[in-house]
């Protein structure tokens, strides 16, 4: 097995067995499939991850979970929860995949299907200067197009964040004096800047994202009582109707604004100040 595999499995592999086992309660031929074509791996190997999972998934709970023959052995060489067996509610491994890109992983095109709202997938050409940037921590200079028109920056790059399905390049902008959030698909050009005159400038002076404030997702008013219950199961809201998430502060704009013009959702997202 070669380090890429070694590493992976450190960190996702064994994950991805226990998702089998929370999202079907087995780990069976199309699962050991799919996992031997994700990690490149041979049927051998496969056994013994699984096998390795089961003992550890065991041990955390100090409770049989899987059907076992009378020597121990698992029922036709697969893992099948018992009847009424209770996995623990926190997951044991590390990196434990979503149920969407489990899914993905394991029945994408057959029985699971995705369709989203399409965005543009940034530039390998532009994300590359960017995160050899945040690596080495260099300036960059990017062209950036906002909706006031297009501008040339010099930035020291801190972070990509996912959110609300975009990816943001959180910098601090030197023409700005300030951190500013730049939506990777509106850069056009970036180019290391690392010879420029001024200083790096790092993340200890971003206070604005060491900052935490909570979103309330609150439901609005539904028809009916049926229609109320099923969106509080969607968004996971409690008997009041409403939940509450903490973010950091940049953040948090990005996720009200999922209530615009062309999507009218079924809850309320706004920031609530901090006390």
């Amino acid at each position: 097995m070669n380090i890429y595999i070694i590493m992976s499995l450190k960190s996702y592999g064994y994950g991805w067995i226990e998702a089998a086992i929370r999202y079907t309660g087995r780990f069976g031929a199309r699962e050991k499939m799919a996992y031997q074509d994700v990690f490149q791996l041979s049927a051998p190997t496969v056994s013994r991850h699984q096998g390795y999972v089961a003992d550890v998934l065991e041990k955390s709970t100090n409770a049989p979970l899987f059907k076992r023959t009378s020597r121990g052995h698992l029922l036709s060489g697969k893992l099948s929860l018992l009847l009424g067996a209770e996995l623990p509610n926190e997951t044991i491994f590390e990196r434990v995949p979503s149920v969407e890109h489990w899914l993905q992983d394991t029945f994408n095109g057959v029985c699971f299907y995705s369709a989203e709202v399409i965005r543009a997938e940034p530039n390998p050409k532009i994300v590359r200067p960017i995160i050899n940037a945040l690596s080495d921590k260099n300036i960059l200079r990017i062209e950036y197009h906002s909706k006031k028109g297009i501008s040339m920056r010099t930035v020291s790059p801190q972070v990509i964040v996912k959110v609300a399905g975009r990816m943001h390049l959180r910098a601090f902008d030197h023409s700005k004096n300030g951190y500013r959030d730049f939506v990777l698909t509106r850069i056009s050009m970036a180019e290391s800047a690392k010879n420029d005159e001024q200083a790096f400038v790092g993340f200890e002076h971003d206070q604005n994202w060491q900052k935490y404030v909570d979103v309330e997702i609150q439901e609005k008013i539904h028809s009916s009582e049926y229609e109320t219950k099923a969106i509080r199961m969607e968004f996971g809201l409690d008997a009041n109707g409403t939940k509450t998430i903490k973010v950091r502060n940049p953040l948090a704009q990005y996720i009200a604004d999922i209530e615009d013009d062309n999507f009218a959702t079924p809850v309320k997202v706004s920031v609530r100040p901090k006390p």
